[in-house]
C-alpha cells in the first residue's frame, strides 16, 4: 500500500463540475491497521503534549458536569448533553489540526488547534448541529425505551436501576436498551470515523464527509470494527475513574481518527468509469 502523501494546507477544495465523494478514493486497509493508527495517535499526544492535554481536560470537564447533572437535575443533564454534542467536534477537530501540524512538521500552538474549525465553518458547524441531534434523537428513543418497559417508574436515575435490578422487565430493559445503544452507536462511529478530518483537510460539506467515512466502514469492515471496539474501550477506561481518563483518552483517540484518515482516504484525479474506479460513492 502506499505511503499516503503529505497533507494540504491550506484545505482544498474538490475539482469544480465533479461530485465532491467522487474526488475520493478509499483506500483497503489491512485489518490490524488501528493498531498502528492508535500507536501514531499516541505519538502525537506526546509530541503536542499541552495541546492535547488541555482539550482532553475540557472534554473531561464536560464529562463531570454531564455526571453531576444526570444525578441531581436529570433535566438540565439532557440539555448539556445536546449543547456538548455540538461544542464537541470543535474541540475534537482542533486535536486532529495538532495531528496535520505535526505530520507536516509545524509548531501546533494552541489558539491554531482551537480555531482550526475556521477553515471550513460550515461544514464543521453542520457535522456539529447533525451531533447535537443525533444526540437529541438518542436521549429521546432511550427515554422512550424506559418508558416502554417501567411507565410508572420516576426517569431520575435511582428509582430506574431500582426498577431495572429488582423487576421481571428488567432483564428484557437490558437487551433492548443496548441493542438500541449498540446500533445508534455503529451508525454515529461509521458516520464520524473520518469525517471531521475531511472537512479539517478539504472544503467540503458535511454530508460529502459523512459519505466517505461510510464507505471507509463499508469497504474496511474487519479494520473499522476494531477500531471502533478500541475507540470504545480508550473511552470507557477514561470515564471510569471520574472522567479522568479522558484527558489522555479523547486526544488519543482523536489524533487516532487523523491518522486513520490519512491511511484510508485518497485524494486526486480519479476515472469515473465505474469499471475499477474506487471513488466513495
Amino acid at each position: 500500500m502506499p505511503e499516503p502523501a503529505k497533507a494540504t494546507w491550506p484545505p482544498q477544495t474538490p475539482t469544480p463540475g465533479r461530485r465532491p465523494e467522487a474526488f475520493f478514493t478509499v483506500r483497503c486497509v489491512p485489518p490490524e491497521a488501528p493498531f498502528a493508527w492508535v500507536r501514531a495517535g499516541w505519538r502525537d499526544l506526546k509530541r503536542s503534549p499541552s495541546v492535547s492535554l488541555s482539550h482532553g481536560a475540557l472534554l473531561a470537564m464536560m464529562g463531570i458536569l454531564l455526571h453531576i447533572y444526570f444525578h441531581e437535575q436529570p433535566a438540565v443533564a439532557r440539555g448539556l448533553a445536546v449543547t456538548f454534542a455540538l461544542v464537541a467536534p470543535l474541540l475534537l477537530v482542533g486535536l486532529q489540526e495538532a495531528s496535520r501540524r505535526l505530520e507536516s512538521d509545524l509548531p501546533v500552538p494552541f489558539a491554531a488547534s482551537l480555531s482550526a474549525w475556521r477553515s471550513n465553518p460550515a461544514g464543521v458547524w453542520t457535522f456539529a448541529m447533525l451531533s447535537a441531534l443525533g444526540a437529541e434523537v438518542w436521549l429521546r428513543v432511550s427515554a422512550g425505551i424506559a418508558t416502554l418497559f417501567f411507565p410508572a417508574t420516576d426517569s431520575a436515575p435511582g428509582p430506574l436501576v431500582r426498577e431495572v435490578i429488582f423487576s421481571q422487565e428488567g432483564y428484557e430493559f437490558v437487551v433492548v436498551y443496548w441493542s438500541a445503544a449498540a446500533l445508534f452507536g455503529a451508525l454515529a462511529f461509521a458516520a464520524s470515523a473520518v469525517a471531521l478530518p475531511l472537512l479539517l483537510a478539504w472544503r467540503i460539506d458535511a454530508m460529502t464527509a459523512i459519505r466517505v467515512s461510510l464507505c471507509a466502514c463499508r469497504r474496511n469492515p474487519k479494520a473499522m470494527i476494531l477500531l471502533a471496539a478500541i475507540i470504545a474501550a480508550l473511552l470507557g477506561a477514561g470515564m471510569l475513574p471520574f472522567y479522568v481518563g479522558l484527558v489522555f483518552a479523547a486526544p488519543i483517540v482523536s489524533h487516532t481518527q487523523w491518522h486513520a484518515y490519512r491511511d484510508l482516504v485518497a485524494v486526486g484525479q480519479f476515472p469515473e468509469s465505474p469499471k475499477g474506479d474506487n471513488s466513495a460513492r
